[in-house]
């Protein structure tokens, strides 16, 4: 004999209208959904192979379920055999992910100007400080100034040997520091240790911070040519902003939750990291900007210099500030 579990008050007359009337909506949707993409894609061409998604989240819950997620579209790509791959996301969007060569130069040489802006994605959003510099920003006007003063003075060749100094000193100090830490033996026979994971990581941050501020560290450092608390925390700081730029992240699909929730916690660790970094790095803008106000500062030494100095167009202070934070990160 079958009996049921489910409770016989559970079958009301009000439950079964309720009931019928969500699966009527969801059978109405679910049609309406599929007339409209019928009907847009009749005039286009096919999409790749890519997975089954549902109407209007697409595959979002597969991609929450299955992180990491670059990691989740190579098993798909694995599983479909296909060297190209729709994923669809959110109402309009879909992911294009290719793994082939041949297909890789077709959309970044052939179709450049088809693909060559960037998304409205809120990671790039909160590091750019709202789209003011230029590696994160989508084409346009902001874009063109900010790439035309990267070019004259960052990325030029006179920039860059007038810096040239600043990096052998680094590199100097580099050696001195490992000779410091190898000096640091317990026995005659046994030298010390270098942690070259800490190492690499702070000294590509100092040569960084010495061309941009003229100063290797936020605070003294250790006496051993390390870094101190301050260094510490800013390239921790940094190093998570680079995880969560450009991370797949909910509200980059569906725009409208923005400011309401958080599903996967980017948003919240990108706001504290960057909260972090500037606490070191504005202040020393503002104190800069201050001297060439005041006439204590007169002769550029470097890029910071070179930044607030540029004229036509004039940077603004946010400008400023927000070029620093991209360009200390993208170079870490």
């Amino acid at each position: 004999m079958i009996t049921s579990s489910i409770p016989t008050s559970f079958f009301t007359s009000t439950n079964c209208r309720v009931i019928t009337f969500v699966i009527v909506i969801l059978f109405i949707f679910n049609f309406v959904a599929k007339f409209f993409n019928n009907r847009s894609s009749r005039n286009q061409h096919p999409l790749p192979p890519g997975p089954t998604s549902l109407p209007f989240i697409g595959c979002t819950i597969q991609m929450l379920l299955n992180q990491p997620t670059f990691r989740w579209i190579h098993k798909l790509m694995a599983q479909f055999n296909t060297p190209i791959l729709c994923i669809p996301l959110g109402p309009s969007t879909n992911v294009i992910a290719v793994s082939c060569p041949n297909l890789a130069c077709e959309f970044l040489r052939k179709q450049d100007a088809v693909f060559s802006s960037r998304p409205n994605i809120l990671s790039a959003d909160l590091v750019s400080d709202g789209y003011r510099i230029t590696s994160l920003s989508p084409s346009g006007d902001q874009w063109r100034k900010m790439r035309k003063i990267l070019i004259e003075n960052v990325l030029s060749s006179p920039i860059h040997k007038r810096l040239k100094p600043k990096r052998d000193q680094e590199a100097d100090h580099l050696l001195r520091y490992i000779c410091n830490q190898i000096g640091k033996q317990k026995t005659p026979t046994e030298g010390g240790l270098v942690n070259i994971r800490i190492t690499s990581q702070h000294f590509c941050g100092n040569p960084i911070r010495k061309m941009i501020f003229g100063k290797r560290f936020f605070g003294d450092g250790m006496e051993d040519g390390g870094p101190g608390v301050e260094e510490t925390e800013h390239l921790a700081s940094v190093f998570t902003i680079l995880k969560y730029v450009y991370a797949f992240s909910i509200t980059d699909f569906f725009p409208w939750l923005r400011g309401k929730t958080d599903f996967d916690g980017h948003e919240k660790m990108m706001r504290a990291a960057i909260r972090r970094v500037r606490k070191y790095q504005d202040p020393l803008v503002h104190e800069r900007i201050q001297m060439w106000n005041q006439g204590v500062r007169k002769v550029n030494d470097d890029l910071l210099d070179l930044l607030i100095n540029h004229e036509s167009p004039k940077l603004t202070t946010e400008e400023i500030k927000a070029q620093i934070l991209v360009r200390l990160t993208c170079n870490s």
